[in-house]
């Protein structure tokens, strides 16, 4: 992770939005797909990174671990992190001690990251990793599930579908298993072999100032297996990035910022493990005609001066078409009907809002002298009446 620029990667900035992360990433992974750049290793290397920049940059903790990586190298801790050669090799400054195993043999305490506990661990992991941590280790370089990512993404729906409910069709770009190589990465009919570096563990130890620290192997990446013949499609990967749609059927009431898991619907696992979980966000567009509130609506209708005074009835558009509202005379600029049983119906309980119309009341500004002489002998009158 520490080596990899990873908006850099995507031509985005520091302050790139998802959809602007997933624009970049969808146009990049189209250019340098390896279908449409046979040969050519520049190509491929280029897509590998793109899909890396976008698995980490897509996913909000990812994204956040990665964002403070990289303050903490703009503050002095070397990028790469604190690295030594091989058994034995000094740096400068006497570290680390003589007669170190790097490969974790002896002299070597078998220190876990883990005990050292929370995300602390994790970036101690990623100083001492060397690089970016692959999607089938934990935090402390330990063989954990080879299960797909969860995959988080928001989805803009019209007003009424989401007071309604509905169909709702969504497209995104996602991670799916090879269908050449059913996500092992391996090319038909070769196997991974176990990493010569490891023993198929998938970590080693680290010497570390008197103790051992556990880290993820840098050559088969904590998989325990390496690659020997790529798949020809995914060039290893196990994955390719495909657009797929998704279809839904909404249940009448959905609020805006509701969020929802669908199992399983997440990027791809590798090795033939389960897919992650897909959780999407609704954004509800507005409406020309109508606020809400919780489950209930709110409308406005105007009215003029003659008409609030003596009472009257309107039209009011509603979710189930037009209705006569009855004004009463006396009515009031701003005074709020209610129309019960007219609002939202909830998705949990199912009980239905109400739809409060607000009066607005217009007042002529170019009257005749007649009609300004009528309207004075009625304001006298009704003087005399009150």
């Amino acid at each position: 992770m520490a080596n990899q620029d990873y908006y850099a990667n995507l031509g985005v900035g520091e302050k790139a939005t998802p959809d602007e992360i997933r624009s970049a990433f969808r146009k990049l992974a189209k250019k340098y797909h390896p279908d449409r750049n046979k040969g050519d290793k520049s190509a491929e290397e280029k897509f590998k990174e793109v899909n890396a920049a976008y698995e980490t940059l897509s996913d909000p903790k990812k994204r956040a671990q990665y964002d403070e990586m990289r303050r903490l190298g703009a503050t002095g801790v070397p990028p790469g992190g604190f690295r030594w050669g091989g058994a034995g090799g000094q740096q400068p400054g006497g570290y680390p001690p003589p007669g170190y195993d790097f490969g974790g043999g002896q002299g070597a305490e078998g220190f876990d990251l883990g005990d050292i506990g929370g995300g602390f661990a994790d970036i101690f992991e990623q100083f001492f990793g060397g690089g970016r941590r692959s999607a089938g280790t934990t935090g402390t370089g330990r063989k954990a599930s080879n299960r797909g990512e969860d995959v988080e993404v928001a989805a803009e729906i019209d007003f009424e579908i989401a007071v309604r409910g509905g169909p709702v069709t969504l497209s995104l770009v996602n991670n799916d298993v090879c269908p050449t190589c059913g996500g092992s990465g391996a090319a038909p009919g070769s196997k991974a072999q176990m990493c010569p570096n490891c023993q198929g563990r998938g970590t080693v130890v680290q010497g570390l100032g008197g103790f051992g620290v556990s880290r993820t192997c840098p050559q088969c990446a904590g998989r325990g297996t390496i690659i020997t013949v790529p798949c020809p499609t995914c060039h290893g990967v196990g994955n390719l990035p495909r657009e797929k749609q998704i279809r839904l059927n909404l249940k009448p009431g959905t609020n805006d910022g509701m969020r929802i898991r669908l199992k399983g619907q997440g990027a791809a696992g590798s090795k033939g493990q389960p897919a992650g979980d897909l959780y999407i966000t609704f954004r509800v567009r507005g409406h020309e005609s109508f606020t809400r509130k919780g489950n209930n609506l709110y409308t406005e209708v105007t009215i003029n001066a003659v008409q609030a005074m003596l009472g009257t009835k309107v039209d009011v558009r509603t979710l189930d078409g037009n209705l006569r509202l009855t004004v009463p005379a006396g009515t009031q600029p701003g005074r709020k009907l209610r129309l019960r049983g007219k609002g939202v119906q909830d998705a949990q309980t199912g009980a239905t809002g109400d739809l409060y119309v607000t009066i607005w009341v217009t007042v002529p500004r170019n009257l005749s002298e007649e009609d300004k002489a009528k309207l004075q002998e009625f304001a006298r009158k009704a003087a005399v009446e009150m």
